[in-house]
């Protein structure tokens, strides 16, 4: 028993690093610590070596984006290349008018990623697609402190569980039904933080 356990997390050590690495990103994110974005760095990087090791390539690549946009969203949150008087970001709601263009963003990105994967050996080209492109927009949503990034990020996690889980990937199934429901903790919490400044 000791030896197959000891097996097991010898032959998945990277993509349980990378689940501890995403816990602490979303806790982080939760808080609105700037850090989370530090803890994504070493979780996109680490996952990008499981997803393409699993021929999850649509994933892989979107790792390696959301690498650098959580060096965006680090910037962004410290205030790197703002002037001292400005204040550091807070929550707000997506605006109205952006919703439309993010929408489009994902179907068209869906349909675009699927459409690529599906000439490889990717084993669910289309929902790949899905995934990669929803994951994308929810991510540049959280570097701008959208709220309503939690609510992609519950679709997409709810998706990638059951998607990971349908592919052996037990911790990395684990790891997002986690994520789905820690999603719905920093929606409430964020919201909470929101309506508190509201007047």
């Amino acid at each position: 028993m000791m030896e197959t356990l000891t097996g097991y997390l010898q032959t998945h050590s990277i993509e349980l690093l990378g689940f501890l690495f995403g816990i602490i990103y979303v806790v982080l994110a939760i808080r609105e610590n700037p850090w989370c974005w530090v803890a994504g760095i070493v979780n996109a990087g680490l996952y990008v070596w499981v997803f393409f090791k699993s021929r999850f390539y649509g994933a892989a690549g979107l790792q390696g984006i959301y690498l650098l946009m959580s060096v965006y969203g680090w910037f962004f949150w410290l205030g790197i290349g703002k002037k001292k008087e400005q204040a550091a970001p807070v929550v707000t709601h997506t605006p109205a008018r952006g919703w439309p263009l993010l929408i489009a963003l994902i179907a068209g990105g869906s349909v675009l990623f699927g459409a690529l994967f599906s000439h490889t050996d990717n084993p669910i080209p289309w929902w790949d697609g899905i995934t990669t492109a929803m994951g994308l927009v929810a991510t540049w949503m959280a570097a701008r402190k959208y709220l309503e990034n939690w609510l992609v990020w519950i679709v997409n996690d709810t998706l990638c569980t059951i998607i990971y889980a349908s592919q052996g990937l037990y911790p990395t199934m684990a790891l997002y039904l986690v994520l789905g429901i820690m999603a719905v903790v920093g929606y409430l919490h964020w919201r909470k933080n929101l309506i508190s400044r509201i007047p």
